[in-house]
């Protein structure tokens, strides 16, 4: 079976953090960060709690262990399209145009992709990619 690029990411990402351990991934060298989003689409981590110190925003990340674990947490294709379109700061009926859906559609999928994310809000989810993607 062959490796993807974002298995390969997340054996590298932070070699401190075990699998199934929680670590601040914000602790990770600045160049690894962008990959760390990239994880979490992919559901390879989740957010479990988020703070601010020493005017820094941190995000408790743990690891996914199981590949079935992985695939409950891995945003499906229109869940991306929809975190992507919402950490631009589009209006949620714009995104579900363009996205040719309703909008309690869009608004639904939004809220499973938060959830997966671990974000309890868009606001949290505009601040978690800011965080991540410089």
């Amino acid at each position: 079976m062959q490796t993807t690029n974002i298995e390969k990411q997340a054996a590298t990402a932070v070699p401190c953090v075990q699998e199934g351990a929680i670590a601040d991934f914000l602790v990770a060298p600045e160049e690894q960060t962008e990959s760390l989003w990239s994880l979490l689409l992919a559901g390879h981590c989740r957010v479990i709690d988020r703070g601010v110190a020493d005017d820094k925003s941190h995000f408790l990340v743990v690891k996914s262990v199981a590949p079935h674990e992985r695939s409950r947490f891995r945003l499906n294709r229109l869940e991306c399209e929809m975190v992507h379109s919402a950490v631009t700061g589009l209006p949620l009926k714009v995104i579900a145009a363009d996205l040719q859906i309703s909008t309690s559609t869009a608004t639904h999928r939004l809220h499973q992709a938060l959830a997966k994310l671990g974000c309890a809000s868009r606001v949290e989810l505009i601040w978690l990619h800011a965080t991540l993607v410089k």
